[in-house]
């Protein structure tokens, strides 16, 4: 959206996006080098190449616009790269598996997940299905109370990293525009900070329902410099769409 670049979305929930992406493996030509054939995201281009790495897809969308201002470039230097794949890998891990106990651990909420988020057809496969998903997501994750623990340690580590950046009043954590950096922090921190669709985050997250343990983590993490920081990137992103839907409707 940032870059002007058009494109349909297919929501898929867990474990219920394998045979949708195994058919995408099957006819549109070759994977990725970084990323498997069952990962997500996944853009399909126009000539049927296969993006499966969000890293890929911020590239694309960089070189897309790269040569008409500087700000386009999401990738203009070392540290913008090592931040990106830092995120990507670290905290992606840690948000999902600690997202992912609370929500286990409370299966009525777990059985809402697809309110909102997908078609009728996929939320009734979720509804008739989630129980065993649930159980076997916790096993395939290997989650439980000591993974989470170590895990919402490791999310704290990340968050003073960021906020150490931050510390010398930079507004962005890799150059002086926004980077691929800050977009992969806002975007993996979202179920940290809670944020929904009231910020931005196209699925639904239901917030509402975390447990007073999850809540308070929530209030913390926001309070931070990093926690602010990914609060002002989905602003920022809003006032961008916001922006193109106006363009578009003229």
């Amino acid at each position: 959206e940032r870059m002007g670049l058009q494109y349909s979305e297919t929501r898929l929930m867990p474990f219920l996006h394998f045979p949708v992406l195994a058919a995408a493996t099957r006819m549109h030509g070759q994977g990725s080098k970084t990323g498997t054939s069952m990962a997500t995201p996944m853009l399909v281009l126009e000539d049927g190449t296969r993006l499966q790495c969000s890293t890929e897809i911020l590239k694309f969308a960089s070189e897309f616009r790269r040569g008409e201002c500087e700000e386009a470039d999401l990738f203009p230097n070392a540290l913008a790269s090592e931040l990106d794949q830092e995120f990507s890998g670290r905290l992606g891990i840690v948000s999902r598996k600690i997202a992912y106990w609370y929500l286990t651990q409370q299966p009525d909420m777990f059985a809402s997940l697809s309110n909102g988020n997908v078609g009728t057809l996929q939320s009734a496969a979720w509804k008739i299905s989630n129980v065993p998903i649930r159980h076997a997501m916790v096993k395939a994750l290997g989650i439980n109370e000591a993974s989470t623990k170590r895990a919402i340690d490791e999310l704290h580590k990340i968050f003073e990293k960021v906020s150490h950046l931050l510390s010398d009043g930079r507004r962005y954590l890799a150059a002086d525009h926004m980077t691929a950096a800050d977009i992969t922090f806002a975007a993996l921190a979202a179920p940290m900070l809670g944020i929904g669709k009231e910020h931005g985050y196209r699925a639904y997250l239901p917030v509402d329902g975390f447990s007073p343990e999850m809540t308070a983590m929530t209030e913390q993490l926001r309070a931070t410099p990093a926690g602010q920081h990914a609060l002002r990137m989905w602003k920022m992103r809003n006032e961008v769409v916001r922006g193109v839907t106006a363009k578009s409707s003229l």
